[in-house]
């Protein structure tokens, strides 16, 4: 493979930035600051402790790190070497985390010291054959003698590594940068291969229309696990800025983060600006530093534009659009204060205009087009858009179409509904499906329904979203049909199986579960049942 395929890797621009900027700050995190050089001489130890270990027939490697520098040297280390990253998340349940693992098919781990607790557990269920590169993980030397079907390197630390840079190995354009899962309707968490060139589409597009440059400090508010980091994390080394990474009790209080941090480019979903409105910390003037404030993975409202927009007065403010299977985002909108109000349906802030080189279309049920300001279902296609679910053609068959007067264009069906108005700006509405956003995370209702039945051994168990604030999701509250549970039992198998923010808050238990018309669960109704004060 040729050479210069390397410039095809998503770790390119990271590498192009430590020639260009090598003693600028690339990555600051837990109160510490790495330069470009610093991270990528870190990043090669693990490399060569990646290349050495082998990927046997995968081409996916697990990164079980948090917030930590070993975290993004894993990732920076997997992709160097040629390979996709897998993100695990050490606050998810063990059966989550072991079955991303099994899906993916990954042999090879990256686990760093703050994921320990969560390894212990991961290593009592997941089968022999695993390889893991542990890096400062306490007590690493006795879990060969525990644990005897696996294989363990173990790394005492990267701060300190002085030697080669991180070499970036040659890939295909369509080789696969990240697989993601996100929520499944039928239980199973659905997995979202994303190529290199797919990301490397959406950081030229974003380094090109927003002009960030090596002075620039920006917010790393997102979990791996969550795909607004891609827009975090690429942008930034390609532009070579820095990566601020918040720590957990800076993402409780993150408007002292933005002041603290001096961010000068923030990215967050729509529910952190209402939270900080929420505690009277949206003074006007207060984020007077920020030059850009980018909002994606909800519906953002003009009211929340509008403050953000008078506390953050020097910034452009950005809604970004796009589903994970777009790759971050495919639309964009920039708020402005004296025409945008108009431009919004319902006070829904538009999600604007589809990306330079991708591709949009807004079709009926029989997937022909719509006219210009009717309401159907958006369809995406373009280089950004990705080919389909990981090991699951039943779901690509139906979301990934062909239509008729397009040949053999590959179309995402998003389920979103839209309409696009006479300028060709996009307009959302509202979801066909029970898939929804929490905190703006991708959620199928249905698959915190499945466990609700299994918690339960009662088929009429569903989930609503609860509370909704400015027309965004913070949590879940179930609903069970019958005789009133064990309530917390029920509570802690869902916490066993679920991630934090899928989890409900509480579980109500009545006599029968509301059906619309159609004969389908209300769910609005069960709404109106907890604004009653069930």
């Amino acid at each position: 493979m040729s050479a210069s395929l390397s410039a095809h890797n998503l770790a390119f621009g990271f590498s192009s930035s430590v020639e260009g900027f090598s003693d600028r700050p690339a990555l600051e995190v837990n109160n510490s600051f790495f330069s470009y050089a610093q991270l990528s001489r870190m990043a090669a130890v693990l490399s060569v402790a990646v290349k050495s270990a082998g990927v046997g027939d995968s081409a996916l490697v697990a990164c079980f790190a948090y917030r930590s520098s070993v975290a993004y040297a894993g990732i920076l280390s997997i992709l160097g070497s040629g390979y996709g990253y897998v993100p695990l998340h050490p606050d998810y349940p063990v059966e989550r985390n072991l079955k991303i693992v099994d899906l993916s098919g990954i042999h090879l781990m990256i686990v760093s010291g703050e994921c320990r607790d969560a390894l212990q557990g991961l290593l009592k269920v997941v089968k022999p054959g695993f390889t893991f590169i542990l890096v400062d993980v306490a007590g690493s030397s006795g879990y060969a003698g525990e644990y005897p079907g696996h294989r363990f390197i173990c790394l005492d630390g990267l701060e300190a590594a002085d030697g080669d840079l991180l070499q970036i190995a040659p890939v295909r354009r369509d080789a696969i940068a990240y697989l993601l899962f996100t929520s499944g309707s039928t239980g199973e968490p659905k997995g979202v291969p994303v190529s290199h060139h797919n990301v490397r589409e959406y950081v030229k597009f974003i380094t090109a229309r927003y002009d960030i440059n090596e002075y620039d400090r920006c917010s790393q508010m997102h979990d791996l696990t969550f795909d607004f980091s891609v827009h975090d994390i690429y942008p930034t080394w390609a532009k070579g800025a820095c990566l601020c990474v918040a720590a957990k009790e800076d993402k409780l209080l993150p408007s002292g983060y933005i002041v603290k941090h001096r961010i000068t480019s923030w990215a967050s979903v729509p529910s952190v600006a209402v939270m900080i409105d929420k505690y009277g910390r949206l003074g006007q003037g207060i984020f007077a530093g920020l030059r850009y404030s980018f909002f994606c993975g909800e519906a953002l409202y003009s009211s929340t534009a509008e403050k953000w927009q008078a506390a953050a007065c020097n910034s452009k403010v950005i809604n970004l659009y796009g589903p994970t299977e777009a790759t971050m985002a495919i639309s964009c909108y920039d708020w402005d204060k004296q025409h945008s109000f108009d431009k919004c349906d319902d006070g829904i802030v538009p999600i604007g205009q589809i990306f330079d080189g991708q591709a949009a279309r807004v079709t009926a049920e029989n997937g022909a087009r719509v006219l210009t300001g009717e309401t159907g279902e958006l369809c995406l296609s373009g280089s950004q858009v990705t080919r389909g679910y990981w090991k699951n053609m039943r779901h690509t068959v139906t979301q990934y179409v062909k239509f008729s007067d397009e040949g053999d264009v590959l179309w995402y069906r998003t389920g979103d509904l839209v309409r696009q108005d006479p300028d060709g700006c996009l307009h959302y509405k509202r979801r066909i499906d029970n898939q929804a956003k929490i905190l703006g995370n991708r959620v199928e209702l249905g698959e915190i329904d499945k466990i609700l039945r299994d918690a339960t051994g009662v088929e009429t168990a569903v989930a609503v979203l609860w509370p909704v604030n400015g027309g965004n999701a913070s949590g879940v509250v179930g609903f069970v049909a019958g005789a009133k549970m064990d309530e917390a039992g029920i509570i802690g198998i869902c916490r066993n199986r679920l991630p934090r923010y899928m989890v409900p808050a509480r579980v109500c238990f009545i006599d029968d579960i509301p059906l619309n018309n159609n004969g389908k669960v209300d769910r609005f109704r069960l709404k109106q049942l907890l604004e009653e004060g069930l």
